[in-house]
């Protein structure tokens, strides 16, 4: 479950919208080192900005991931978007990530993303530097 506050006051920044985002998923894994994720996360708005689009968006998730002996990781995930509020937008976006534990709980990471299929467009391409917390 997540839910995120609306603080962006600008359309690209942010959907204007308090929301919450339950989730449910399973994980199968293997002794060397191979996951396998498929799950499901629905997006609804709650409240927040009248002027702005409510959030009714289901996505779909199916994720392939290594962790080896040395503590890197490499995954590969596959997103569904279905646009529920706005009947018949539909998005799939391929993503790539590779990354590191700094220690047991915490790593930094380089994912890329983008657009693969559908007529609703979330993103055109993305590439990130993070960081993780894993363990709250």
């Amino acid at each position: 479950m997540e839910s995120f506050l609306p603080t962006a006051t600008d359309k690209r920044l942010g959907s204007g919208k308090m929301q919450t985002s339950p989730a449910v998923f399973a994980l199968w894994s293997w002794r060397n080192g191979i996951y396998v994720a498929a799950g499901y996360k629905h997006y609804w708005s709650v409240f927040g900005d009248r002027h702005r689009d409510d959030i009714n968006l289901g996505r779909f998730r199916l994720n392939v991931s290594y962790l080896s002996n040395t503590k890197w990781w490499m995954q590969a995930n596959v997103y569904y978007y279905q646009d529920f509020e706005d009947k018949g937008k539909m998005e799939v976006v391929p993503e790539v990530e590779i990354g590191t534990l700094v220690t047991v709980g915490t790593g930094i990471y380089l994912n890329a993303s983008t657009h693969a299929a559908g007529n609703r467009h979330s993103k055109d391409w993305s590439v990130g530097v993070g960081f993780k917390v894993l363990y709250l």
